[in-house]
């Protein structure tokens, strides 16, 4: 008596293997997307905690030392006999 062989459940195994192999190389490709989002917003984090603490920094001064400081970055002011370094840029 010859057994003849089922090839269904062998057929159904493997295109669920496939199918969970295209949904891991899915995936995979976007967990690299959002690493490469993640990189770029922590980037931005960074230079708005930057502003933040600067802004921190001026609320800390008083009035003259803040005109003192505005003069000097936006204005270009220094005061006399000091000595002044300007960037080559």
């Amino acid at each position: 008596m010859i057994k003849k062989k089922n090839f269904f459940p062998a057929i159904i195994v493997a295109v669920i293997v496939i199918f969970l192999v295209i949904i891991i190389f899915a995936l995979r490709s976007q967990i690299n997307a959002l690493n490469e989002q993640y990189a770029k917003l922590n980037e931005e984090l960074k230079a708005h905690q930057d502003t933040v603490d600067e802004l921190n920094y001026e609320f800390t001064l008083s009035e003259k030392e803040y005109i003192e400081k505005y003069a000097r970055e936006q204005l270009g002011f220094h005061k006399t006999g000091e000595i002044v370094f300007k960037d080559g840029n």
